[in-house]
């Protein structure tokens, strides 16, 4: 088995089928299939279930376990090369922070302007994607640290299990967040900086992340869907992604309400900011880098992140939905 073949096989989870999977990797199905199966005989173990009446892409039983193995192994190696050119370029003044699809990211907004004030030269790249997306790309060293936020009854150790175990990940709590406020154009509830979740019944509530499978985003639905039942009604969601601006073009003409946990500091024409005051829900905020990583900017970003901590002590770690 070579990196290549591994590198490959790694990517083919993300597709639907050996075809998408060629045409997006630009390699020919044929190209892929020998990879998959120079691996399987080197293994002695069928990775990956091959049937007439379905084009879809399935793994076997083993090549669930294996799989996680081989993406280890793949993230370890685009590590080993991240560092590698981190030695070359120890004095390097670009560092690369991911963080969620969402709208008002106060917390981390706070502690990154810090950061750029204390660091004026230093080039920043935010990267958008779902948690574990990001995550892939902090244990491949493509990324150097990222702001994370689950829900509070999700503990984030057991969240990242499958991919931070025996890592050199660090996870720091940065607080929580227990409000909850809805971008709605200006002309609905006139006069109203806060209402009840009742009175939104009528609006379609715009969610911050892609609609996936993922555990988060079902329990961050759920809530939503227990919420309105507890108020008599059947909630109507759309997803969108969170560095997406778009959604507020809409809602200012029409009863949707873009869901924030902050009030994001960019103003939208035609659109306020309504907090929900019978919210029952708690997220909590997390900074997570590797310990190896050698970057001098992410230790000068990692004294911000302290800086802020001594400044606005977080207290324990809510493990339940606040009420």
């Amino acid at each position: 088995m070579n990196l290549k073949e591994l590198e490959v096989i790694c990517e083919l989870t993300n597709f639907k089928s050996f075809y998408d999977a060629a045409y997006s990797l630009s390699y020919s199905p044929s190209a892929i299939t020998k990879y998959v199966s120079n691996v399987e005989k080197e293994l002695g173990i069928k990775l990956f279930i091959r049937s007439k009446k379905s084009s879809e892409l399935l793994l076997t039983p083993e090549g669930k376990v294996l799989i996680n193995a081989m993406h280890r192994i793949n993230n370890d190696y685009h590590y080993l090369l991240e560092l590698t050119e981190q030695f070359k370029n120890s004095y390097s003044n670009v560092i690369r922070i991911g963080e969620l699809q969402r709208y008002g990211n106060i917390i981390e907004q706070e502690i990154n302007t810090s950061f750029l004030l204390n660091n004026p030269n230093v080039e920043l790249h935010m990267v958008k994607m779902v948690a574990r997306d990001l995550m892939n790309l902090l244990l491949a060293g493509k990324l150097d640290a990222m702001y994370i936020v689950l829900i509070a009854e999700i503990k984030i150790e057991e969240y990242f299990k499958d991919q931070i175990e025996n890592s050199d990940v660090d996870i720091i709590y940065l607080g929580s967040e227990r409000n909850m406020y809805l971008g709605i154009s200006e002309k609905y509830l006139p006069g109203k900086t806060e209402a009840k979740f009742h009175e939104f019944r009528d609006f379609t509530f715009a969610l911050p992340f892609p609609k996936l499978l993922d555990i988060h985003e079902q329990k961050a639905l759920g809530f939503y869907a227990r919420m309105a039942s507890e108020n008599g009604f059947q909630p109507k969601t759309m997803n969108v992604g969170g560095q997406d601006d778009a959604i507020f073009r809409l809602a200012a003409r029409s009863p949707v309400a873009v869901c924030t946990t902050n009030v994001p500091l960019v103003q939208y024409p035609g659109i306020k900011f309504v907090k929900i005051s019978d919210w029952k829900g708690c997220t909590n905020l997390y900074f997570i880098y590797k310990k190896s990583n050698r970057n001098e900017m992410l230790r000068n970003l990692k004294k911000c992140v302290l800086n802020y901590l001594e400044q606005n002590p977080p207290g324990e770690i809510p493990q339940l939905i606040c009420n």
